[in-house]
C-alpha cells in the first residue's frame, strides 16, 4: 500500500508541531499509563486495574515509592 510508506504516522511531536495541544496531552498521559501498567505486569501476577489514575498505578505496584518527590508531583493532579 503505497499510502502505508508514503505518510508517517501521527505521533506527540507532529501534533505537537501543529498546535494540537489537547491531542498531545492525550498521546502523552497514554504513554504514561502504558509504561506503569508494563511495570504492573513485571512486579505482580495479576492484571493492572482499569482505571487511568496514574498514582495508584503506580502505588498498587510499588513503583511510587521509589520515585523521587519530582516524579510524584507530575503523576499528582493538580
Amino acid at each position: 500500500m503505497a499510502w502505508n510508506r508514503s505518510r508517517r504516522p501521527q505521533c506527540a511531536e507532529d501534533l505537537y508541531k501543529t498546535k494540537h495541544w489537547l491531542y498531545v496531552a492525550f498521546m502523552c498521559h497514554q504513554v504514561v499509563e502504558k509504561v506503569l501498567k508494563a511495570y504492573w505486569c513485571v512486579c505482580r501476577d495479576d492484571d493492572p486495574p482499569f482505571i487511568h489514575d496514574h498514582k495508584r498505578i503506580a502505588e498498587g505496584c510499588g513503583l511510587y515509592t521509589k520515585m523521587s518527590d519530582e516524579q510524584k508531583e507530575f503523576l499528582t493532579p493538580n
